[in-house]
């Protein structure tokens, strides 16, 4: 009987970690992810429950964010957030067909499988979600 060799015993192990890295890279940046980005920062953060948004098709996640909070919302994969965000008008006022009196300015984001809503005008809050998630795609 053939025993594999220890070369390719290490080739198999590698291939399979490589694998693995491969397809959570392709899933992109998720809550986990970006919680310890803003952490890494030495940002301060704190968990603050769950949001439902009736126009989203996912629940939520609230955390505080320089003394604002910011809603998180986590999809499957990138082609799911990529819809929900579709239904955003570029101001932010109207998501499908519901228009939401906002409590703040409305900021959208998107980045991967995450769709952030961040409603006020906190510049630090601005600029660390620019920083993470790249321009708002939608809102004031």
């Amino acid at each position: 009987m053939l025993r594999p060799s220890r070369f390719m015993r290490r080739f198999v192990i590698s291939a399979y970690f490589l694998l693995a890295a491969a397809a959570t890279a392709a899933q992109g940046i998720d809550y986990a992810g970006f919680v310890r980005s803003l952490r890494a920062e030495n940002t301060t953060i704190e968990p603050q429950g769950e949001v439902e948004q009736p126009f989203f098709s996912v629940t939520g996640k609230v955390i505080a964010l320089y003394g604002d909070r910011a809603q998180i919302f986590e999809y499957p994969g990138s082609a799911e957030a990529g819809a929900q965000a579709a239904l955003v008008s570029p101001d932010g006022m109207t998501v499908g067909t519901a228009k939401p009196h906002w409590l703040g300015t409305p900021h959208f984001y998107r980045k991967d499988r995450l769709l952030v809503l961040y409603l006020g005008d906190n510049e630090k809050v601005l600029k660390a979600l620019k920083a993470r998630l790249g321009r708002q795609f939608a809102g004031g």
